[in-house]
């Protein structure tokens, strides 16, 4: 399962210590629903788990210790402007957030569900889907039409853009118009079933579920109004391992 795969993650330097981050969900009982949930998922897989929450009330001192000493973080689902408000606001560092760049730098690992995966990137949609999206670019102005609205992400995740609940809310024009608006190549459309692995250091990713997830490169990408074309695109399969690195610095291959 996922929180098979975040577990053995988060151990590879020994006993994980794994913190729930649930700034994103609403406050109140359904925060406490997703630390229950989320905790109880974990120990089904390792029982003797350490885990522990931090909120958006858990101050930057508490905040900064617990992230410096944990070997992962998973956050919950919610509103993905609920976590960069109160850890990279407009796109600027707080200590939290380097607290985060820590634990990556040292091995650790960072997951999200729904919110906690649309915010990994250096942007991210607030609101909106493809209608907005694809209304958005030509007529920035009006907005009795247009419902979309990006802005920076955690920029925990280099070289792609990623995208939650992929093929379910039928998401592509929108992530295809946020590569477009960002200037970014890659993107990364994650169904709800479904889980990928991004390792920093070699900027492999790999398909961890029988779900599948779809990878887009907008390199050749041409705007016809509100239509687009000459997108690339494939499958991410159980077990498939495709290097973003790579892909960023060769030759693009013509759609």
């Amino acid at each position: 399962g996922v929180y098979e795969c975040f577990l053995k993650l988060a151990s590879t330097k020994g006993q994980p210590r794994v913190l729930i981050a649930t700034a994103a969900t609403e406050q109140g009982e359904e925060v406490q629903s997703e630390i229950v949930g989320k905790t109880s998922a974990l120990r089904a897989w390792s029982p003797q788990v350490q885990v522990g929450v931090i909120t958006r009330e858990t101050s930057t001192e508490e905040t900064v210790e617990a992230i410096d000493n944990a070997t992962g973080i998973l956050f919950t689902g919610g509103n993905q402007s609920r976590i960069t408000q109160r850890y990279r606001p407009t796109g600027h560092a707080t200590p939290e957030w380097h607290a985060m760049k820590r634990l990556l730098a040292r091995g650790g690992v960072i997951a999200g569900c729904s919110a906690g995966d649309a915010m990994m990137g250096e942007f991210m949609v607030m609101h909106g889907d493809n209608t907005g999206a694809l209304i958005a670019p030509s007529k920035p102005k009006d907005k009795a039409v247009v419902d979309f609205k990006m802005s920076h992400g955690m920029a925990l995740l280099p070289w792609a853009i990623s995208e939650s609940h992929f093929f379910e809310r039928d998401r592509l024009a929108r992530l295809v118009v946020m590569l477009e608006s960002a200037g970014n190549r890659l993107g990364i459309g994650v169904g709800e079933d479904a889980a990928v692995h991004i390792d920093l250091a070699s900027g492999v990713l790999t398909g961890l579920t029988p779900s599948d997830s779809l990878l887009v490169d907008a390199t050749h990408l041409e705007t016809h109004g509100q239509m687009r074309r000459n997108l690339r695109a494939r499958l991410v399969r159980q077990g498939d391992r495709i290097s973003l690195r790579r892909l960023l610095v060769r030759k693009p291959v013509p759609p």
